[in-house]
Order: structure tokens, then C-alpha cells, then sequence
């Protein structure tokens, strides 16, 4: 009656991007988690920081992605 649809679900990415004097930062959240796979350890592995209100600061520049321990790479060929 107020000119609004029924709302059935809610923000599953969230992704802001600021400055911080020169350095340009990115933070984000999937807040169902990185996977669909009930199995999956990362099922809902970002649902704690998305209900607490937090989000996850990738690495962003070439040398904070190169210092991640977690890096991986994949090389694909044609």
C-alpha cells in the first residue's frame, strides 16, 4: 500500500571502496559465504562478519597480493 514490493531477500555482496590519504582501499563481504556447496567448509564462512557488521580487506595492490600466503597461481594455455 506504501508503494514498496515485498522484500523476499537481502544484500548477498557487499562491496565499498574508499581513500585513505593516497591509498585506495577496497573492503567487501559475500555474506552467504564463498560457496553454495552445503558441504563446503566456506559454505557460510563470511556470515559471522556480515552479522557482526565487519568487512574483509583484500589485498589490492600488486604487492600486497604478492606477500598473501594464501596466494595461488593458475597458468592456462590454449
Amino acid at each position: 500500500p506504501d508503494g514498496y514490493l515485498s522484500i523476499n531477500s537481502g544484500t548477498s555482496y557487499v562491496h565499498i571502496v574508499t581513500w585513505e590519504g593516497e591509498r585506495l582501499v577496497a573492503r567487501l563481504l559475500v555474506a552467504n559465504g564463498q560457496s553454495a556447496d552445503p558441504a563446503s567448509g566456506h559454505r557460510d564462512d563470511q556470515l559471522g562478519l556480515f552479522a557482526t557488521k565487519q568487512l574483509f580487506t583484500p589485498p589490492f595492490s600488486e604487492a600486497e597480493i604478492a606477500a598473501d600466503p594464501a596466494l595461488k597461481t593458475l597458468s592456462l594455455r590454449e
